[in-house]
């Protein structure tokens, strides 16, 4: 009885760490290493899902998982709800900046928004986060008006150029089509300007941001932000081959 009630208790364990390890860890990815030693992992809300040693050392799930042995996938289903790695200090605390303290501040990410499922609205890939609200987003978004133009599963920037919520407090940019293909984005603030760049091509040129001025509270952040999708069931999905900052 004693050896087939512990063979019970090991086939249990057995199958909880098969369970576990049905996810390939995105640190298994060397191009991937440097930025998790600089960033903790969000999930769903803004409550810690791992840390950066823990990210180094091998944390997978189902929301942030290497696939096909190479890219990084971050995933999160309900509104509001996210998976989204937030910018450290390297195996350290929380990093701030501000837009105007001399110093150049450039995210960088090789990244690939798939069709998403129906019910998915809006993912945002992309921030600059800074007190209450996000000072830019990158987004993609199933169908938008900007400026009297209909743009339909398209790449977009949303810049914080004020401090209220109305909408002559936002500039947006259409910056590409979707495409089933990784794009190189790359955002740079400095001087109070800030820039966008995909694929080398300039987006957004020194967009004056200067009433951030004064704010060392902002980082970045990128991932999956699922924002107020239709169908509250269905999972938004964003792919990674590279990220830096």
């Amino acid at each position: 009885m004693f050896f087939r009630s512990n063979l019970i208790s090991f086939t249990g364990v057995l199958s909880l760490v098969s369970a576990a390890s049905c996810y390939v860890a995105p640190s298994t990815n060397s191009t991937l290493q440097s930025v998790l030693t600089r960033a903790k992992l969000q999930y769903p809300t803004s409550e810690l899902s791992a840390t950066s040693t823990e990210l180094y050392n091998g944390f997978a799930a189902a929301h942030f998982q290497l696939i096909e042995g190479r890219y990084m996938q971050l995933q999160v289903a309900g509104a509001s709800r996210r998976s989204e790695l937030r910018q450290m200090e390297k195996f350290g605390s929380e990093e701030y900046w501000a837009v105007d303290d001399g110093e150049t501040h450039i995210s960088k990410g090789s990244i690939m928004v798939p069709a998403q499922e129906d019910g998915i609205e809006e993912v945002t890939i992309m921030q600059i986060h800074g007190g209450p609200a996000p000072i830019l987003r990158i987004s993609w978004v199933s169908s938008i008006k900007i400026d009297g133009t209909e743009y339909e599963d398209v790449i977009i920037s949303t810049i914080r150029v004020g401090l209220g919520s109305s909408s002559d407090q936002f500039i947006k940019n259409v910056l590409t089509e979707r495409y089933d293909a990784f794009l190189t984005y790359r955002i740079e603030a400095v001087d109070s300007k800030l820039s966008i760049k995909v694929d080398g091509q300039t987006k957004v040129d020194n967009v004056d941001v200067s009433f951030w001025d004064g704010d060392a509270s902002n980082y970045f952040k990128a991932g999956a932000y699922n924002n107020h999708p239709s169908d509250s069931s269905a999972t938004a999905r964003v792919l990674f081959n590279s990220l830096s900052w």
